[in-house]
């Protein structure tokens, strides 16, 4: 097994080279790990960020990213300084032979505590791909100090020249990747495509939708193909910045056939939380029936139609507040975990999430993540499979296995909101 490592300095991040034996690295084509805790943003979790970047035919790079204030920094007594030691662990996987290892890799970084200083940690490692195809990566960030890990699975696509794993999206204010698929209000973007032999770019513009995920007891056609808005070409250079006006989402590609490339979306003011008022009113559309919700909506005072929800429901102001805290931050995190071209709480992960709780046990495999509510079979437990749909928008939708069987938990989960109360299904 071999180490390999490309490094860039970022605010005062002070690298170390050091030997490692990276043959303990094991993998497996179903992992047992359990990914619960991730969506439960418990702050023991290390939540390192991931961009893969096709170099040429055959080198694709990992680029990774970690708040320091994530790790543990120890006294060097030889040096009188607190350093920090991190090791990223990678393997490489055909998506249609997940036993098989084509590549995998460790590298050991160390860093120097700065006081006062804030920063986020950012290096890369290349890694080898020795045909065209689809991958999985499977990724192990650990803090040496502190005996504290994260794992995560990676999706490359290595086959198709419009793979959004073909273009870098950056800020136009650095020369660093961009760690998020979304952009804020005022920021400009910068595109690379890993050929450099295009002069201009195709781009569809999507309006932002209200549409939301079905529950999960509902058998409804869902896969409805989406029409752009608007679509146009526009020169190109590594260099140029390119400014998106509107919200919704842009795709990006090098011809106007492929429905590949990159996505970038540009959500509402405050995202991933949400401070306008009808953006409160929006997620209340899977707890209200439909007069209901049609009411709040044309109502002169929607932040007043929203409170008043709550308010007669919970019996109380105070109570009220409760509720809306757990669930607005429900809507937030689900905007972090499970964000796609959509606001991460109108999709199908988002909706269970949002309704029923983070679950207590999620594992994934190479082409799909359950979810399990109920830890014991005394308390019958429910589970959702998601299924990793790999000709979307992004690489990170995934779509519920249906079943009428949900209705009863459904309801349950509903009146149980209406009544006032957080629901969490265990």
């Amino acid at each position: 097994m071999k180490n390999k490592l490309k490094s860039y300095l970022l605010l005062f991040f002070i690298i170390m080279f050091l030997s490692w034996n990276c043959s303990s690295f094991s993998t497996s084509a179903v992992t047992q790990h359990n990914f619960a805790a991730k969506y439960e943003n418990e702050e023991k979790e290390l939540n390192p960020k991931y961009v893969l970047y096709n170099l040429t035919d055959s080198v694709t790079r990992i680029y990774f990213s970690l708040d320091a204030s994530e790790l543990l920094y120890v006294n060097n007594t030889e040096r009188a300084e607190f350093t920090a030691n991190i090791q990223m662990s990678y393997c490489v996987h055909p998506l249609n032979f997940p036993k098989l290892v084509t590549d995998s890799g460790c590298v050991i970084l160390s860093d120097k505590k700065i006081n006062g200083k804030s920063k986020i940690l950012m290096s890369s490692t290349d890694m080898d791909i020795l045909k065209p195809g689809n991958y999985f990566i499977e990724v192990t960030f650990k803090d040496l100090n502190k005996i504290n890990s994260s794992y995560d699975l990676l999706y490359l696509d290595h086959e198709s020249h419009n793979s959004c794993n073909n273009f870098l999206l950056k800020l136009d204010s650095t020369e660093n990747p961009l760690f998020r698929n979304y952009i804020y209000k005022n920021e400009k973007i910068r595109i690379e495509y890993y050929t450099k032999q295009h002069s201009k770019l195709f781009v569809r513009y999507y309006k932002s939708t209200n549409k939301l995920a079905p529950p999960p007891y509902s058998l409804e056609k869902q896969n409805d193909p989406i029409a752009p808005d608007s679509s146009w070409w526009i020169n190109y250079t590594p260099k140029e910045s390119i400014a998106l006006e509107k919200e919704g989402w842009y795709t990006f590609n090098t011809d106007s056939f492929s429905n590949k490339g990159l996505t970038v979306a540009k959500f509402q003011e405050g995202f991933p939380k949400i401070t306008i008022p009808k953006q409160l009113l929006y997620p209340l559309r899977y707890l209200t029936m439909r007069d209901e919700y049609k009411s709040m909506d044309t109502a002169v005072n929607t932040k007043k139609a929203v409170d008043d929800f709550w308010i007669n429901n919970a019996g109380s102001q105070e109570h009220a507040r409760e509720v809306i805290r757990i669930f607005y931050n429900r809507v937030a995190s689900a905007n972090s975990l499970f964000s796609t071209q959509i606001e991460g709480w109108k999709t199908d992960r988002g909706l269970i999430y949002l309704v029923f709780g983070p679950p207590e046990n999620v594992f994934r495999t190479a082409n799909y993540e359950t979810w399990i509510y109920g830890s014991t079979v005394e308390n019958n437990p429910v589970t959702f499979i998601f299924n990793h749909k790999s000709d979307s928008f992004t690489d990170q939708e995934f779509v519920l296995e249906r079943n009428t069987e949900y209705k009863l938990n459904w309801i349950t989960a509903v009146d149980f909101w209406r009544q006032g109360n957080a629901y969490n299904l265990k």
